[in-house]
């Protein structure tokens, strides 16, 4: 089954930067354009495993391939695909708080077959990925090693899910896991629903604009619940991470103080 290429180094590809101008890491790039965030992952997953590492920012392959990697049999889905990437050149991005950029071009050949993408972007994640990667040894401890560092628990199969606040709010989980490492003995992490409502666009969406309270908390419970399942489903977590539990409050608002709570024991390792 393919998997997406999440990075795990803080602020590639993060969620919460779709609406975010203003960083002080020369690491952090911004990406703008609101329901940009999962196409671009699906792409930028399918580039990452079939041409890193690359010393250019020109990729050329069959759309055939990425309909395959995104988990679609040939026929009915084939133009929502060349849709989808036609649509990609509309969205840009920041870099270190710098000018604003086109995220990529895209161009076919006539039978829309084959399809090139141009992106500094995607080539500028790549060596950020290697120059602040951070890998674990067989007994859990982060070590620094200058390969890339990202994470490949999730299943393209999610991005089929209707519920995009659940597949946003699980692939956030996964990464934030992912990236925050070993727990120490004893040590619960913790994430409010007012931190998770932030790194999720289509989440942070629907909850700003609804005006009853009441019915912002029912979306808050309904999407962690259904996140709380395509983690099971759509995700190799749990086989990932020893003794991996989720708490999730009896009563979900959105605040700070409402805390999702995450405990494990240590990542797993495939040939322990």
């Amino acid at each position: 089954m393919e998997r997406l290429a999440i990075p795990s180094c803080s602020g590639l590809l993060d969620c919460c930067n779709t609406r975010q101008t203003t960083y002080s890491s020369p690491s952090i790039c911004c990406l703008q354009g609101d329901g940009a965030t999962l196409m671009v992952l699906a792409l930028f997953s399918f580039i990452y495993q079939n041409f890193f590492p690359s010393s250019t920012c020109t990729y050329t392959f069959k759309t055939s391939s990425y309909k395959k990697f995104l988990g679609y049999t040939e026929g009915g889905k084939s133009k929502s695909i060349v849709n989808q990437l036609e649509t990609l050149p509309s969205f840009g991005y920041l870099w270190n708080d710098d000018t604003y950029k086109q995220l990529l071009t895209v161009s076919f050949n006539d039978t829309k077959t084959l399809v090139t993408v141009e992106s500094k972007y995607f080539q500028a994640i790549f060596q950020h990925m290697k120059m602040y990667s951070g890998t674990y040894d067989r007994w859990g401890r982060k070590t620094r090693t200058g390969s890339s560092t990202y994470s490949s628990l999730v299943y393209t199969s999610i991005l089929k899910e209707r519920n995009v606040s659940a597949v946003e709010t699980t692939i956030e989980l996964v990464k934030l896991i992912e990236r925050r490492g070993p727990l120490e003995p004893g040590q619960t992490a913790h994430l409010s629903t007012l931190s998770l409502v932030e790194r999720c666009p289509d989440l942070y969406r629907r909850v700003t604009t609804t005006r009853e309270n009441k019915e912002v908390n029912r979306i808050l419970k309904t999407t962690l619940s259904k996140s709380m399942e395509l983690l099971r489903t759509h995700t190799d977590i749990y086989n990932a991470f020893a003794d991996l539990e989720f708490i999730v409050p009896d009563k979900v608002v959105l605040s700070k103080d409402c805390l999702l709570q995450i405990k494990y024991d240590r990542r797993i390792f495939t040939n322990e």
